[in-house]
Parts: structure tokens; C-alpha cells; sequence
């Protein structure tokens, strides 16, 4: 039962860190974009 709080914490850990992956990827494909093109709305 012990190893519960620490496989919450990793799972909860690699979540945040693919989050952060992928919002630099974002923000790097953004500075890469033609700036002539408006940004996507939502």
C-alpha cells in the first residue's frame, strides 16, 4: 500500500512533463509560422 502515493506522484509527474513537451513544441512551431498568417482562433 505504501507504493500507492509514489505511482500517483509519478504518473501525476509524467503528466505534467509531457504537458510541458508539448507546449514547447507548440511555442516552437508558433515562432516557426509564416508571421504574415494570423494565429488560429478558437
Amino acid at each position: 500500500m505504501l507504493s500507492v502515493p509514489y505511482a500517483a506522484l509519478g504518473v501525476v509527474g509524467f503528466l505534467i512533463y509531457r504537458g510541458c513537451k508539448k507546449n514547447e513544441e507548440y511555442k516552437r512551431a508558433l515562432a516557426e509560422r509564416d508571421p504574415s498568417v494570423p494565429p488560429p482562433s478558437e
